[in-house]
């Protein structure tokens, strides 16, 4: 049985935060990009054949995009349903770019 893994429970919600928080003490923020989610192996054979197509964001570019790839519906939320970290994260990567 395949699970997926979720920000949809706030502790894992505060686990990925604990990543972010890390790469942004890194000053990797800037460099960290996501893709979306694969939905079978099939669409995984097709990535290996097909990778310089794959539409790659950065994670605080959009970050509510980012965060729907683990929610089972993969829809993004209005941004009050999340840990106010995700909105000061946010804020601090813009002030840098």
């Amino acid at each position: 049985m395949d699970t997926i893994l979720t920000v949809e429970r706030t502790p894992r919600e505060y686990e990925v935060l604990a990543l972010l928080s890390w790469l942004e003490k890194k000053a990797l923020l800037n460099s960290t990009y996501f893709m979306p989610r694969l939905n079978s192996i099939d669409e995984v054979n097709g990535i290996v054949q097909d990778i310089a197509n794959i539409k790659l964001s950065r994670v605080f570019d959009d970050w509510q995009a980012f965060v729907a790839v683990f929610n089972e519906a993969e829809e993004k939320y209005p941004e009050s349903i999340y840990c106010s970290e995700w909105r000061e994260i946010s804020e601090r990567y813009r002030l840098k770019l």
